[in-house]
């Protein structure tokens, strides 16, 4: 289920001066010089998906306990963790794994008519900074921390399929992948970005399927059937947590404004 909240949108717009462009057979008035104009989110969500690995003979059916999953304010999470678990009712265990997905939406209005009569975007990208990683490694039979400055946990960047805002499933929002985002050769609070030209591109063409994106973390299990779960329980992991959380989220749009 997905919770939202109200943020600032705040822009920055450079004077331009005015030229006539022919487009079409029609006179097309766009500006010059091209404006930029940087947003943050207007809405932010989060969803989580969660799946159970039980060995055979086991009859155990309470539930762990609670995640180390733990975004703070101003801070956009993603990741995942396993954790295990021995019990007297089990003959080698259970495991569970929980995946958390953020999505966050931009308020393009400003773009549209009839506050800008028509636009040529120029270029569009998304900016964040990795703000800090809590990663969990595997040694010996504990669990110990470590939170390398060079990994970041998010994989790829998604737009929704379906409206966040009127989302009711259990699991992850479901999206199409639009690019591979940076891991390695990070540090604490660098700032990141990727080209998000044509997803926003497509946004102003249709404002109604304007759902914003989300980051997709590592090792996230799609599906729900048994084999999917015993493949990746069954399987030797790196991490045995990978949460990354990340602020200053923005998205900053350069763009001619025609008249």
């Amino acid at each position: 289920m997905s919770l939202y909240k109200t943020a600032l949108v705040s822009s920055t717009l450079v004077l331009v001066s005015m030229v006539i462009l022919a487009c079409g057979g029609s006179s097309l008035s766009l500006s010059s010089t091209p404006q930029t104009i940087t947003l943050a989110p207007a809405s932010t969500g989060q969803t989580e998906s969660h799946y159970t690995w039980t060995s055979s003979g086991c009859t155990d059916s309470t539930l762990d306990g609670p995640t180390k999953f733990a975004p703070q304010s101003g801070e956009i999470g993603v990741g995942y963790e396993v954790v295990t678990e021995n019990s007297f009712f089990c003959d080698l265990g259970r495991a569970f794994a929980y995946f958390f997905r953020p999505a966050f939406a931009f308020d393009l209005s400003s773009l549209l008519p009839p506050k800008t009569p028509s636009i040529v975007i120029q270029s569009a990208t998304l900016k964040y900074r990795m703000h800090r990683s809590d990663v969990g490694v595997q040694a010996g039979q504990s669990f110990a921390t470590t939170a390398p400055a060079s990994h970041s946990c998010a994989t790829g960047l998604l737009t929704p399929t379906i409206d966040p805002k009127t989302y009711t499933g259990t699991g992850l929002l479901p999206g199409d992948s639009i690019a591979d985002l940076t891991q390695e050769d990070t540090q604490n609070d660098q700032q990141l970005q990727v080209d998000v030209t044509p997803t926003v591109e497509k946004w102003i063409a249709a404002p109604d399927q304007n759902f914003g994106l989300e980051f997709r973390g590592e090792l996230e299990l799609q599906g729900t059937d048994q084999h999917t779960a015993d493949t990746f329980f069954m399987t030797e992991h790196e991490f045995t947590r990978c949460y990354s959380y990340y602020t200053d989220v923005n998205l900053v749009v350069t763009y001619f404004a025609g008249h």
